[in-house]
Order: structure tokens, then C-alpha cells, then sequence
């Protein structure tokens, strides 16, 4: 009999609780995320990350090391969304095994299996994406990476097999992403990384810079809103434009489709400055609204419960309740963000010196100093 697709697309969790502390053997549709909110503590079997040695038993099915590889010779590939486009710019024959939002940007045989934001897509789209890279007499394959948050675990974990464990990093300095909602104490962290030798740029000092708004990029904004965003002395006046341009999903379309190539640029250069870096951390606000995520190789978002945000934002800014819930409710939900990132911090106490060394573990960046 055929059931039609499962719910999730990748096998079932399975999980040992005969142990002091519950382990994960094998992730799927129920996440260790779920998993910790109900029980505390879960670790999760070095198994489900690492290749086993060649005759290892395995604790769970489905975990053996090539029971997932397709014919082609498969890498995965640990990058940026642009530095793995550049990647393959010099791979052009290759095929490759990619997100939806990535195809645009590649000249080559491209096989989507899933959204980057949607581990859940990535789930239900990897194994028909796997089966169509033979379809397609694929030879060689380089597949982007996915979280290893959320379900995706259980793709990454799968996927993995697939590439027999071999990963490709065409850039080893690790760029990290960190914004988060108003309130949350995006600024705490960012000081607390600086303080364990991580490069910060500050996004916001970077969109602020009048320089970045001068000459083809004026003219544009000019020709899109009219001569009353600029001030006498022939620069920007950013107040006014703001007015104009959110005042309508229309005219922050066109601030966008203006703007964020220029800021993108600017930020490029940014990093480059700091060739020398093992750890380079864009503090942004607005990280994927800009578009900025795609120059990052993970990403941190840090959140907070909604109550203490809003009395942080009052006190720090000045604002009355209502000014600072209507700052709050434009913003994106706790899920776009959790679904965007490889590690999302709870900040509603405070993030301890603890809670660092386990996200920096994670991130696969313990010692994040400038130079060896």
C-alpha cells in the first residue's frame, strides 16, 4: 500500500532514555529543540555528526555511514550563500544540490531541495532531489550546507551520508550574522564576542555613514522620491526620506532595490578589511532584511520575552508603552527568526559566560581570537 508522502519527509526521531541523560540516536520531524523544552538535558549521539568507525555498530537504523550516498560523488559544501556561488562559478561542470533562493545566483545544473528558511521543505525535497542528481547523470555534486538547528538536524544528518562525510569550506574565515528584535540585547552580546576576540562591524554605523548615499546611489533615491530628501547642503536628509519611503510597501520596495546593493558593497569591503580575522561578527538589526545574510556562514539571532523587551525599550530610549509596543509589532515574529538561524540565544535574563562557550562551540568557532 502507498500512504502518500509522510508529514515530515526524513525518518522518525529516535531517541534512548535508558541512560542518565536522553540521547538523541537519530534526529527527525521532532527536534532536540522540542526534545529540551519537555525534558531538560538531551545530548545527542556523536553518531548522528561524525562518521563511524568502519565496523561500529550503530545504535539506531538508518544511521550507517553510505546507506544515504546516491551514485554521484557528493560534497557539501560550508559556506556563505556568496561565497558559495563564487565557489562555483570556478566548478562550472559540476551539478549541484542547492537552496530555492540560491539558484539565481548559479550558471550550473541546479537541483533545489528546499527553502534556506525551511527546514521542513528541505526535509520533504532531499530525498526526490537526491534521486534526480542520478536522473540527471550527475558525476560530481556540491551541495550547500544546511543548519543543523531545528529539523534541520535530520537533513543535515542525512544529508551528511550522502556526501560520505566529506565538506568542502572554500572560505575558513567564519562570518556570523547576529541581530535579533529590539530589546532582546543584540548590543550585549556583541560585546561580549568582542571581549573573546571576535572582529565586530557595526551594520548601523555602516548604513549611517553619509558617504554611502553619495553620487549614483543619491541620484537614484533622488529620481525615486522627488527633491525634498535633500537638504541644502546637497546631501541626504534621512529623516525625510524615511517618511516617504515607508509610508507604503511601494516606496520601501524601491528604498530596498536602491539601497541595499550599496550597503551589501560596503559591508564586502568591510569584511575584506579584516583578511586576518578567524571570526568576523555583522552586528545588524536588520540582517535579512537587507539581504546581508547572504555574506554570513551562520547566523545568530537573540531573542527575549516580549514583557521585559518592552521595559528595556522604554528605559532606554524614552518611549512611552504604546510608542514602544508599535517599535516592537513591526518587527518579525520569534519563528522568522529561529527559522533563519544556526543558534538563536534567549536573552530574557541574561546570557551567561556559559551560554557563549556553548554557542561559539556550536558554531564551530571555541577559540574565535583574530590570529593564530
Amino acid at each position: 500500500m502507498n500512504g502518500g508522502d509522510c508529514e515530515v519527509g526524513v525518518e522518525s526521531t529516535v531517541i534512548t532514555v535508558v541512560t542518565e541523560i536522553p540521547r538523541v540516536l537519530r534526529p527527525g520531524g521532532i527536534s532536540v529543540e522540542q526534545l529540551r523544552r519537555v525534558l531538560g538535558r538531551v545530548d545527542v549521539d556523536r553518531a548522528v555528526l561524525e562518521k563511524p568507525a568502519e565496523n561500529a555498530k550503530v545504535a539506531s537504523p538508518g544511521m550507517k555511514y553510505k546507506h544515504y550516498a546516491p551514485k554521484a560523488d557528493v560534497y557539501m559544501v560550508d559556506a556563505s550563500a556568496e561565497d558559495y556561488a563564487a565557489f562555483l562559478h570556478t566548478h562550472s561542470e559540476a551539478a549541484v544540490l542547492c537552496f530555492n533562493e540560491d539558484v539565481p545566483y548559479l550558471k550550473n545544473r541546479c537541483v533545489p531541495y528546499g527553502s534556506a528558511a525551511d527546514s521542513l521543505s528541505q526535509a520533504h525535497g532531499l530525498f526526490t532531489s537526491l534521486h534526480h542528481l542520478d536522473e540527471i547523470g550527475a558525476k560530481t555534486v556540491y551541495a550547500r550546507m544546511p543548519r543543523k538547528s531545528g529539523v534541520g538536524l535530520a537533513v543535515y544528518n542525512r544529508l551528511i551520508r550522502a556526501c560520505a562525510f566529506r565538506i568542502v569550506t572554500p572560505n575558513e574565515q567564519l562570518v556570523i550574522g547576529l541581530t535579533g528584535q529590539t530589546g532582546a540585547g543584540k548590543s550585549t552580546v556583541a560585546k561580549q564576542l568582542k571581549a573573546r576576540g571576535c572582529v565586530i562591524i557595526d551594520c548601523d554605523a555602516v548604513t549611517h555613514d553619509p558617504s554611502l548615499y553619495a553620487g549614483t546611489c543619491l541620484t537614484e533615491l533622488q529620481n525615486a522620491f522627488g527633491r525634498a530628501i535633500i537638504k541644502e547642503d546637497g546631501t541626504l536628509d534621512r529623516r525625510r526620506l524615511a517618511n516617504l519611503a515607508f509610508a507604503s510597501e511601494e516606496g520601501k520596495a524601491k528604498l530596498n532595490a536602491i539601497t541595499h546593493p550599496v550597503i551589501l558593497a560596503r559591508l564586502k569591503k568591510e569584511i575584506a578589511a579584516y583578511k586576518d580575522a578567524k571570526v568576523i561578527v555583522l552586528d545588524a538589526p536588520t540582517l535579512f532584511e537587507a539581504g546581508a545574510d547572504r555574506l554570513c556562514r551562520r547566523v545568530v539571532s537573540v531573542l527575549a520575552d516580549e514583557t521585559v523587551r518592552l521595559g528595556r525599550i522604554c528605559r532606554r530610549d524614552g518611549l512611552t508603552e504604546q510608542e514602544a509596543l508599535t517599535r516592537m509589532h513591526a518587527q518579525q515574529s520569534d519563528d522568522f527568526y529561529i527559522d533563519r538561524s544556526d543558534y538563536t540565544l534567549d536573552n530574557t535574563v541574561a546570557v551567561s559566560a556559559d551560554d557563549m562557550d556553548n554557542m561559539l562551540a556550536v558554531l564551530g568557532c571555541a577559540h574565535p581570537g583574530e590570529s593564530d
